[in-house]
């Protein structure tokens, strides 16, 4: 009997007898064991944009380049010279980087161990929604050793 465990009605279903995650489909009598996964979000790109955005922008008010204009460059009415370039261009690697900074996101995977090897075949931003999934994975395992304890 194939009864659904899991499904979020799209790509993800777990039976008793299968994980499918997309387009991989899983046996689970080949899954030795599942758990939530945590991905930390790296923060270092980001501080690495504000840290070249700052410098950027010190060296344009501090006029550590030559001061002429720039190959007849404008904005508007006002005469782009090497420092205000950089000053300007410090700025939008600054603000991109608060962004960055401000916008990246922690993840949850779907971690499962198979003869093949470790896997992470679903990774979400929503921890409930990888909980549930390997929960449903962890009773289907447990229903299947149950299955075979009785059978033997």
């Amino acid at each position: 009997m194939n009864s659904i465990l899991y499904t979020d009605g799209r790509h993800t279903r777990v039976t008793t007898t299968q994980f499918i995650a997309g387009e991989s489909k899983y046996l689970m009598q080949g899954i030795i064991s599942a758990r939530t996964n945590y991905i930390k979000a790296k923060a270092t790109p980001a501080v690495v944009l504000i840290l070249v955005g700052v410098l950027g922008v010190m060296a344009g008010f501090l006029h550590l380049f030559d001061n002429t204009q720039a190959d007849g460059m404008h904005i508007g009415t006002l005469v782009l010279t090497a420092n205000r370039i950089s000053a300007i261009a410090g700025l939008i690697l600054f603000i991109a980087g608060l962004f960055w900074l401000a916008g990246r996101r922690n993840k949850y995977a779907v971690h499962i161990t198979t003869a093949e090897g470790e896997k992470e075949p679903v990774v979400s931003t929503k921890k409930d929604y990888v909980n549930q999934i390997v929960s449903a994975i962890n009773e289907a395992l447990d229903g299947n050793q149950r299955r075979e304890r009785n059978l033997s």
